[in-house]
């Protein structure tokens, strides 16, 4: 098991994220329903930079939201992918880096309306950097900023009228002391245990047949 499977909910409703490799040679956002309902959003990046090994970013949306802290958020299915078009490697099929099930605070209706709201969450709330770190904080006890698997969401600026990227500490709480996330870090801490034990011992019976 990988670091972050703990995350993938084996038991969501959510559909498997299935990628596709599309010609493109700008950015762009595509959106469609999958076959039992769903809601999705694609989005191809032009705009990468060296450091980052995708240009294609999927979200699959369950529509019917959830509750936390009084404020609804939808569970999601993300995944990061390249089609290799810019590689001198390219093959014919994508290749997907990472999925993640995340839960998002965002305007559904809007996402879809506006191509600049949908720029915002699938370039920098679901940048995959942004998403990890939220995850890895998920994975602790006690982080700073309490999370789960919350990765945050948009909001609009009173004062300016543009939108803004947003973090709920209150949602974040809820979400990280929720049943589902205590028991995600409890596997964690178990295999993180059961591996550290099986190093632990195979390291002393290394140590003991160099001593003989």
């Amino acid at each position: 098991m990988k670091f972050f499977d703990f995350f993938k909910n084996k038991k969501s409703d959510l559909p498997k994220v299935e990628v596709e490799q599309l010609q493109k040679k700008e950015s762009d956002i595509k959106y469609s329903y999958t076959k039992n309902g769903f809601f999705t959003i694609h989005f191809y990046d032009d705009e990468i930079d060296f450091a980052q090994s995708y240009d294609n970013t999927k979200l699959v949306v369950n529509t019917t939201p959830l509750n936390f802290a009084n404020e609804d958020v939808y569970e999601c299915n993300v995944v990061w992918y390249t089609d290799n078009s810019c590689s001198p490697y390219s093959s014919d099929e994508p290749k997907v880096i990472d999925q993640q099930c995340v839960l998002i605070q965002f305007d559904l209706p809007l996402s879809r309306l506006d191509p600049e709201y949908a720029y915002i969450l699938m370039k920098k709330i679901l940048n995959k950097n942004n998403v990890i770190g939220h995850l890895e904080d998920g994975l602790k006890e006690t982080p700073a900023t309490p999370c789960g698997n919350y990765v945050g969401g948009i909001i609009v600026n009173d004062a300016t009228g543009e939108y803004q990227e947003y973090f709920s500490k209150e949602v974040g709480k809820a979400v990280h002391n929720s049943p589902k996330m205590v028991e995600c870090r409890e596997r964690f801490r178990n295999q993180f245990q059961e591996k550290a034990s099986k190093f632990n011992y195979s390291s002393s019976h290394q140590i003991d047949a160099f001593s003989r």
